[in-house]
């Protein structure tokens, strides 16, 4: 048994309603579908929508960490002065 439609959205970083759609414009067919009909994707699915994806960005390339910056403004908003009558 291969992926899920959600375990391939997780790993991939794209939303479940995204693969549904890349599956109905034939971006992203999966190989085969369960006995209910679920899509099951296996690895060639995968690599496939790895060299065709549209943001660009393979599966495995997208459960890479990104560093988050959390550094303040180099430069501070206007201000005002104190006691300015308008």
């Amino acid at each position: 048994m291969g992926l899920t439609v959600g375990e391939v959205a997780r790993i991939s970083g794209q939303t479940v309603r995204a693969l549904h759609h890349y599956d109905r414009i034939g971006l992203l067919v999966p190989a085969e579908r369960t006995a209910s009909g679920y899509r099951d994707y296996g690895e060639d699915d995968l690599e496939r929508y790895g060299r065709s994806s549209p943001t660009g960005n393979s599966a495995s390339a997208s459960t890479r960490s990104r560093p988050c910056s959390t550094t303040p403004r180099s430069t501070p908003g206007p201000t005002w002065p104190a006691n300015t009558a308008w």
